[in-house]
């Protein structure tokens, strides 16, 4: 995968616990960035997936209340769609290769 660094899945566990929050499967689709390899596809799968979860808590009350997790969560989709654009890219050089 891209080396653009996307939070670890630790750290969204730490805020699910500090503020009580229901993690909607955004610590599991994490920790699969953690573990990606090469495979564009696969990547860009599990890069959507988080984007999607994090839209889904961004409408949370629970979670807007909290500023520290929506500015998380914002740094977050940052980082996801910059490892997209880098994977995208990986994946037009691998076809020319």
């Amino acid at each position: 995968m891209a080396t653009t660094k996307i939070p670890r899945a630790s750290d969204w566990k730490a805020l699910v616990q500090k503020y009580s929050l229901k993690d909607n499967g955004l610590l599991k689709a994490l920790a699969q960035c953690e573990k990606l390899g090469d495979d564009p596809d696969e990547a860009t799968k599990v890069l959507d997936l988080v984007l999607k979860l994090a839209a889904t808590l961004a409408r949370d009350k629970l979670v807007v209340a909290q500023k520290d997790v929506v500015e998380f969560l914002d740094d977050m989709r940052s980082a996801v769609e910059r490892a997209k654009k880098d994977t995208a890219a990986s994946a037009k050089k691998q076809v020319k290769a």
